[in-house]
C-alpha cells in the first residue's frame, strides 16, 4: 500500500500546484496535468497542437449539482473560423476532446463544419451556457510532445467579470404598461457584455414606488409620470488573476414614466364632403393616459392627389384638449387605400408621450351606384289609382378604385342624406302623374329609390312614357339614368357615372 505524505508550503496562494503524473519504465514517455480547485463560467484556452509529434487532449468538467450546458469551441485560421461542440453535462461528467481525432476522422461539428486536414494549430474555449453569472465548469489540457521524449502541459485560463451595469438606462416606460429591464457583465477575456439578469433576479426595487414599480425579474410598471431610479445586486464570477472569484455588483439606473395615447374609435376611412350628414361619421377619437391633457393633431399623405386634411375644421396641425375631432379634407382625396397617416401627439404636466398615436386611413368620395337586384314592382290596378309603384335598390361607391372597382360603403351609414332629381319627358298618356322618393341611406347603406307612375283611370296598353333622373349621395350627384315605362312597368338604362 502506497503511503501518502502531507506537503506544507508557506508560499502565496497558486505558487504550489499539485500535478497528476503518469510514464513508462524508461520515465521516457509521460503525462502530466495539474489540479485545478477552481470552476468557472468561461475558460480561454492555451495553444495546442497537433502533429506527428504533437496530439492535444481538453476537457471540461460539471463541478456543480444540477446538469449543465458545456459548449466547446476551436478556434483556427488566426481565429477567424471556429469548430462548435455543445454537450450536456451531468454532475461530474466530463467532456473529452481528442483534437487530433477530430482532425484525422473529419468529425463534423454541430453546424457539419470539419476541421482542415492539415491543421495543426489553434486556440480553444469553453463556456457553461447554463450558468453564465458563476459557472460550474472546470478545464484541463495535455499536450503530448514526442519530439524530445517527454510530454507538457498547459491550462486555460479562467474568465471573470470586470464590471456589471443595467441593460437599459435610462429605461423608459409608458404609463400602466410594463417594460423589462436586465443586468450586463463585461467579461473579462472576450470584452463583449454578457446577459446576466438571471443573477440579479429578486434583488430589483425602485426609489418611488408610486412612479414605478418592479417585479422579481426585473419587469417595470409605470404607475403614474415621472422619473425615479432603480437599482439590484447580484454577485458574478470577478477577475482578480491568476484566480477568478465571486465578486457582487450593484447596478442601477434612470427609469422614466411617460403618458400614453391611442385611438379608440373611428373608421379607418373619412368621407369628403361638407354634408353634416356625412361628416357625422367622420369623427376619430383617441384617449391619454393620465387624463387631463392635450393633443396634438396632425396628417401626412402619400396620395398624388395632396389633400389637406383638416381637424374641426381647422388647419392640418392642431391642439385640442378634447380625444375627439371630426376629420375632413379639402381639395383632394385619395389615390389609394390607406395612403394618408393621422398622428396624435400628447403632453401631460410638462410630459410627452414618447410614442404618437397613428391610424392609417383612406379618403373616400362617392363615385357611383350600382343597381342591387331587378325592379320591385306594385302594379295598381284601381278602382281609384292605376299605374305601378316601383322600388330600386342602389349599392354605393366611393374613390379610390382598386382593382378596377371602388369602395363598397358597407352597413351601417343609414341617414347619409340622397339626392335625386327627375324631369318627365316624352309620354303618350298626358297628364300621368310621377313621384319620387329616398331620402336618406337605409340601415344598409343603400340608395332606396321610390318610383310612381299613375293616373285615375286605366293606363293605355301603348303606355309609353320617359324620364331624365340624377341620384346624389352626401351632397354628390353620382349616377344618370334614363327611365322608361311601358304597360308592363318601368326599366332603368344607366347613363354612366355622372361624378
Amino acid at each position: 500500500m502506497r503511503q501518502l505524505r502531507q506537503v506544507a508550503t508557506h508560499g502565496l496562494p497558486d505558487e504550489v500546484t499539485a500535478i497528476a503524473a503518469s510514464y513508462d519504465q524508461t520515465l521516457r514517455y509521460g503525462a502530466q496535468t495539474p489540479f485545478s480547485d477552481q470552476l468557472a463560467f468561461h475558460w480561454t484556452g492555451s495553444l495546442w497542437e497537433y502533429d506527428a509529434q504533437h496530439n492535444s487532449l481538453i476537457t471540461a468538467g460539471n463541478g456543480g449539482t444540477k446538469p449543465l450546458q458545456a459548449a466547446f469551441t476551436i478556434y483556427y485560421n488566426q481565429g477567424t473560423q471556429k469548430y462548435e461542440l455543445e454537450q450536456t453535462l451531468q454532475p461530474d461528467e466530463q467532456m473529452w476532446v481528442d483534437v487530433g481525432k477530430l482532425i484525422r476522422e473529419h468529425v463534423p461539428d454541430k453546424n457539419g463544419t470539419v476541421l482542415p486536414a492539415n491543421l495543426a494549430s489553434g486556440s480553444y474555449e469553453i463556456r457553461d451556457l447554463t450558468n453564465k453569472g458563476i459557472g460550474n465548469l472546470f478545464e484541463g489540457k495535455v499536450v503530448y510532445d514526442k519530439t524530445y521524449g517527454h510530454v507538457t502541459y498547459g491550462c486555460g485560463t479562467c474568465c471573470g467579470y470586470t464590471a456589471a451595469e443595467v441593460l437599459l438606462d435610462p429605461l423608459g416606460m409608458l404609463m400602466d404598461y410594463t417594460a423589462p429591464n436586465g443586468t450586463g457583465g463585461l467579461d473579462s477575456c472576450s470584452a463583449l457584455w454578457e446577459d446576466v439578469s438571471d443573477s440579479f433576479y429578486g434583488n430589483w426595487s425602485t426609489a418611488n414606488p408610486g412612479i414605478a414599480t418592479v417585479d422579481y425579474y426585473g419587469t417595470f410598471t409605470g404607475v403614474s409620470m415621472g422619473t425615479t431610479t432603480s437599482k439590484t445586486s447580484g454577485c458574478l464570477m470577478g477577475n482578480a488573476y491568476p484566480r477568478c472569484r465571486n465578486k457582487c455588483f450593484f447596478p442601477g439606473g434612470t427609469d422614466n414614466v411617460t403618458p400614453t395615447v391611442s385611438f379608440i374609435g373611428g373608421n379607418n376611412f373619412i368621407f369628403e364632403a361638407s354634408d353634416p350628414t356625412v361628416t357625422v361619421f367622420n369623427g376619430q377619437q383617441v384617449q391619454g393616459s393620465p387624463s387631463g391633457g392635450t393633443f396634438g393633431w396632425s396628417a401626412t399623405s402619400t396620395s398624388s392627389y395632396k389633400p389637406q386634411v383638416l381637424f374641426n375644421g381647422s388647419a392640418s396641425t392642431y391642439s385640442t384638449p378634447s380625444g375627439t375631432v371630426t376629420v375632413t379634407v379639402s381639395g383632394a382625396l385619395s389615390s389609394s387605400v390607406l395612403d394618408t397617416t393621422l398622428s396624435v401627439s400628447y403632453s401631460e404636466n410638462s410630459q410627452s408621450a414618447q410614442t404618437p398615436a397613428t391610424k392609417a386611413i383612406t379618403i373616400r368620395q362617392f363615385e357611383y351606384l350600382v343597381q342591387n337586384g331587378s325592379i320591385q314592382n306594385i302594379p295598381l290596378n284601381g278602382p281609384s289609382s292605376y299605374g305601378f309603384t316601383s322600388t330600386v335598390y342602389y349599392n354605393v361607391y366611393t374613390h379610390p378604385v382598386v382593382n378596377g372597382a371602388g369602395q363598397l360603403v358597407a352597413p351601417g351609414f343609414s341617414g347619409i342624406s340622397v339626392y335625386e332629381e327627375v324631369s318627365l319627358g316624352q309620354c303618350n298618356f298626358p297628364g300621368a302623374n310621377l313621384n319620387t322618393g329616398t331620402g336618406a341611406l337605409n340601415a344598409n347603406s343603400e340608395v332606396a329609390d321610390d318610383l310612381s307612375l299613375y293616373w285615375s283611370q286605366p293606363l293605355p296598353s301603348n303606355l309609353n312614357c320617359a324620364a331624365d333622373q340624377y341620384l346624389g349621395v352626401g351632397g354628390f350627384i353620382i349616377r344618370h339614368n334614363t327611365l322608361t315605362w311601358t304597360s308592363s312597368g318601368p326599366t332603368i338604362t344607366n347613363l354612366g357615372n355622372f361624378n
